[in-house]
């Protein structure tokens, strides 16, 4: 029984693996936080991550816990914000998506969303998904998603754009679909390492909000040798 129970052990640690790599969030050339971010992958496919956020004297501002085991590219998550009191996410219910928002321990603001025929992507499933199929994204000049944002409980039409790419890196855009919206809005920029399908650069908002609860646009370098 006890020898059972050892190869089991041993099997698991044999297909199961953690990575961990950081990331470095500026304004301005200024660093307004550090991302360190930890993934448990089974037999090579990512299950769950768990990312903290901490300030330039390594103090936690906030954390992102998710689960992919439903869905890589719109997987189960909840964003805290430590010094907004913020909570936002979503979850799976009966097959349809509930995206929630929370602020300062209020009474929650919860919908359900229909899934549409379109990919569905929410929180950190947007890095993967991009990572995931960046040659039909390239070879189709742009992909529309459905992109979940929880904090406004809705669904909103996005398109993907290759910006550039050759046989080490690939850049993307991802913006709002809607002209009259995008022209308003921030646009994302990510930058990949292509022979190892991983986001080496990030543009655009940040997950965490300034001091004073204001949006804040950020430049992420990601750090793999870790």
């Amino acid at each position: 029984m006890k020898f059972g129970f050892l190869l089991l052990v041993l099997c698991m640690k044999a297909y199961s693996e953690t990575q961990v790599y950081e990331g470095l969030a500026r304004y301005e050339g200024q660093l307004v936080y550090a991302e360190r971010h930890t993934l448990l992958l089974n037999n090579g496919t990512l299950i769950k991550s768990f990312t903290e956020y901490l300030d330039s004297e390594g103090k936690k501002l906030g954390y992102l816990k998710s689960d992919y085991t439903q869905s890589l590219s719109a997987p189960a998550f909840t964003f805290f914000d430590d010094r907004q009191k913020l909570a936002q996410g979503l979850r799976r219910v009966n097959r349809r998506f509930e995206a929630f928002s929370q602020m300062n321990n209020r009474r929650q603001s919860r919908e359900l969303l229909s899934v549409s025929k379109k990919p569905l992507v929410a929180g950190p499933g947007l890095i993967y998904f991009v990572a995931q199929n960046m040659e039909s994204i390239i070879a189709h000049e742009g992909i529309e998603i459905g992109y979940i944002i929880p904090g406004k409980l809705k669904i909103y039409d996005f398109i993907i754009t290759p910006l550039s790419h050759d046989a080490e890196k690939a850049e993307f855009e991802v913006r709002l679909k809607s002209w009259w919206l995008w022209i308003f809005s921030p646009r994302l920029k990510l930058i990949y390492d292509v022979p190892h399908r991983r986001i080496i650069s990030y543009e655009g908002l940040a997950g965490l909000r300034d001091e004073d609860g204001d949006m804040m646009s950020v430049d992420i370098q990601y750090d793999y040798d870790l």
